[in-house]
């Protein structure tokens, strides 16, 4: 399963440069030397370790100008799971078209078949937004061409994957709309270094955690998120995740995984105008 890469925008600078290659679990923790690599600029990385989050840290000093010359760059991988042919992103979708930070970061919030992106802090609770589509009814599903929100070579899961990834990860294999299969693991914000509330799915659903000395082989990791309600955009039912699926249940309505602390429902529907969290998937 092809793993996702987020690199952060180094500094830039004019002078002789020597570089080292460190890994670790977090950037903080990023102090073990990389075999092999030394000051070679094009050395092997390894692959991702059963911790699902490897940092390669290249520090870059000046034998000749240090005051002028400080460059660092981090990149983390992130690792997906597969489900039969199907590959699921490790992280949610943050903006348009980009992933969010890490696999426990919110990310952005969209309607039906829309691209626009919202976020679940801004504006805050109890706000509504001015303008907000207040009704969605069109007998289509969503189209990914022409409303993208995944990244190039993503896109958004069926109702019936997102069914499959729950019987994966120990679901019942009831399929009727509104039927709790209860997959996964729920974590509580912090319980297996998650910092929000959230849902463990993947066959390793059960030993799986986010903390550095933990692992995320067989598993990923959805955001309780809560969603912004149809009618004014206001953010609410917190302490539950809710991702569309691209398949609609009735012109105003579309499927979604739902799930709280004590459930998981992945063809449940919801109005097509709220606000609700996207995880994209890829066939391999």
């Amino acid at each position: 399963c092809e793993d996702i890469v987020l690199t952060a925008t180094p500094a830039t600078g004019t002078g002789t440069m020597t570089y080292s290659w460190y890994s670790g679990p977090t950037a903080a923790a990023c102090t073990t030397a990389v075999a092999g690599c030394g000051n070679s600029e094009t050395c092997a990385i390894p692959a991702a370790n059963a911790l699902n989050t490897v940092v390669y840290k290249r520090t870059v000093v000046s034998s000749e100008c240090p005051a002028e010359v400080q460059q660092t760059t981090i990149t983390v991988q992130y690792q997906g799971i597969k489900v039969g042919t199907n590959c699921w992103a490790p992280v949610n979708v943050g903006n348009t078209g980009s992933w969010a930070e890490k696999p426990d970061s919110p990310g952005g919030l969209f309607q039906y078949n829309r691209n626009k992106v919202w976020h679940a802090s801004i504006p805050g609770s109890g706000v509504a937004i001015p303008g907000w589509i207040t009704s969605i009814d069109e007998n289509a599903e969503w189209n990914e061409i022409a409303n993208p929100v995944c990244p190039a070579g993503w896109r958004l899961p069926t109702s019936a994957q997102f069914h499959a990834l729950d019987t994966e990860s120990g679901g019942s294999s009831v399929s009727t709309d509104g039927t709790n299969t209860n997959g996964g693991t729920w974590a509580a914000a912090n319980a297996r270094g998650n910092a929000v509330a959230g849902r463990f799915y993947g066959p390793k659903h059960a030993t799986c955690s986010l903390a550095a000395s933990g692992s995320m082989d067989g598993c990923i990791f959805l955001p309780a998120v809560g969603r912004r309600n149809y009618s004014q955009g206001i953010i609410g039912t917190s302490g539950s995740g809710n991702y569309w699926s691209d398949k609609q249940q009735a012109s105003d309505r579309g499927y979604q995984l739902f799930f709280t602390s004590t459930s998981s429902i992945p063809r449940e529907h919801n109005n097509k105008a709220g606000g609700m969290s996207a995880r994209c998937m890829k066939t391999m």
